[in-house]
């Protein structure tokens, strides 16, 4: 009779299979759950690199399915890489990455001491397993489908997380039953799919959100167990370590030096929020300060003193995922070039905090997809005004998303604005010849949400 994943892990062998055996191992665990991935579209800033092209090695989907689907590569590309750091396979786990940015061994080491200290049970290692395998099953248009027509009455969810959470709860998910013999662990799965419906880790990194998105860690985790915190966030660390995972199927390429150091320091920040040690605007504020020493570090040198408009541009480098001062400074000159209302209309936007009675705070959602999709233009011959440009048609295209906020003294609210309408906009060749294109697209109505 076939062992279950429970049993392997049990016995010593499921972490340590070659990498074909444990994926069809997975296969065997969790196949009702990659059917639904397989059914699941790409995300939205993919583009796919034909198999052998880019690694020379078949990809999971292939080795499972005899063909790509890109959410099955990016969750089994996520399972992968927690195999990897719990085999503490360095080589495994950096291949891949740039050697001025790869991971150390010192940061591997410590990331798979937390790893293997946090999961350190049976039943741990299950709940980590089947977090990572149903992470991304809500971008499945057909389970929100069911959850209306089989259980009856609309979800109510608005993210695909949202969706997750209520099919987990209504008994939809199989592999959920792999935990069905451990009551904590059971409901340390619902707190972790909870914490992801309503906190967003990625956004925070990026500086996307406000310090009032931060309010769930407290209300979520202030009470419990704080094992669980640390699981949430080994699941996002290894989701994110399989992001590429439709282009590169061996190592964890987003992964590197700089990314996990920020994660570590994330994760000690949000606890301390957990424990009720600092408040939500002190540990938003502490992951910009970060992102400022890097950039002292890479050269870069202020040139305001004004800590609100200091503020603001740490926030678009964060969005915009920058880290060389290069960067840094194109995005100055183009926050330089905005007209002198709007460039302090949008460092007020950039200022307000959802938190402290400060009035009503948006998040651009998709704002760093946008960055990335303007950089993109980049890679050819095109000249620093050029360049600046573009930039500056972002920034006034994020300044008219944001309109209309500013500190007042006000009840705190937060509402998110998804920008990912302006992709095409921003691909276009018509942006590309001339980025005041995007000064005159319209906001759709339905862009908003509490």
């Amino acid at each position: 009779m076939t062992e279950t994943i429970e049993e392997r892990m049990r016995n010593g062998t499921f972490w340590s299979l070659p990498r074909d055996a444990f994926l069809k191992v997975i296969h065997a665990g969790f196949s009702n759950e990659l059917d639904r991935l397989r059914r699941a579209p790409s995300a939205t800033e993919r583009t796919r690199t034909p198999d052998g092209i880019a690694t020379g090695v078949s990809s999971p989907s292939q080795v499972l399915f005899g063909k790509d689907h890109d959410e099955v590569n990016r969750t089994l590309c996520s399972i992968l890489a927690t195999k990897w750091i719990w085999e503490k396979d360095y080589k495994a786990f950096t291949l891949n990455q740039d050697s001025g940015t790869r991971l150390s061994i010192a940061l591997f080491q410590a990331l798979a001491d937390f790893m293997r200290g946090t999961a350190s049970t049976v039943p741990k290692q299950l709940l980590v397993v089947v977090l990572l395998m149903i992470h991304d099953l809500g971008k499945d248009s057909s389970l929100a489908n069911e959850i209306t027509t089989n259980m009856g009455g609309n979800t109510g969810a608005e993210n695909h997380d949202e969706v997750i959470f209520e099919a987990v709860r209504r008994g939809l998910i199989p592999c959920v039953s792999m935990l069905k013999a451990f009551p904590r662990e059971q409901r340390g799965l619902l707190l972790c799919l909870q914490a992801s419906a309503r906190l967003n880790i990625g956004q925070l990194i990026q500086a996307e959100n406000v310090p009032g998105s931060l309010k769930p860690v407290a209300q979520l985790f202030g009470g419990a167990d704080l094992v669980f915190f640390d699981i949430k966030f080994i699941e996002f660390a290894m989701d994110l370590a399989g992001v590429r995972g439709h282009v590169s199927h061996d190592g964890a390429q987003i992964l590197t030096q700089p990314n996990v150091s920020t994660l570590i320091h994330t994760h000690a920040i949000l606890k301390n929020v957990a424990r009720g040690k600092i408040q939500l605007t002190t540990a938003y504020d502490a992951v910009l300060h970060r992102r400022a020493e890097d950039l002292l570090r890479a050269g870069f040198k202020w040139t305001v003193n004004d800590d609100q408009v200091r503020r603001a541009l740490l926030r678009i480098f964060m969005m915009s995922r920058t880290t060389g001062k290069t960067q840094a400074n194109l995005l100055v000159k183009a926050g330089n070039a905005l007209p002198r209302p709007l460039g302090e209309e949008l460092v007020l936007a950039l200022n307000v905090t959802g938190c402290d009675e400060d009035g009503k705070a948006i998040i651009p959602y998709y704002m760093p997809a946008l960055f990335s999709c303007a950089f993109a233009l980049f890679k050819g011959d095109t000249t620093e005004n050029h360049r600046v440009a573009v930039l500056a048609s972002l920034l006034r295209f994020l300044a008219r998303a944001l309109q209309g906020t500013r500190p007042h003294k006000a009840a705190s609210e937060v509402i998110e604005v998804n920008l990912l309408f302006a992709k095409s906009t921003i691909l276009s060749e018509a942006f590309h010849q001339d980025p005041s294109v995007l000064d005159k697209l319209d906001f759709p109505q339905a862009t908003c949400r509490r």
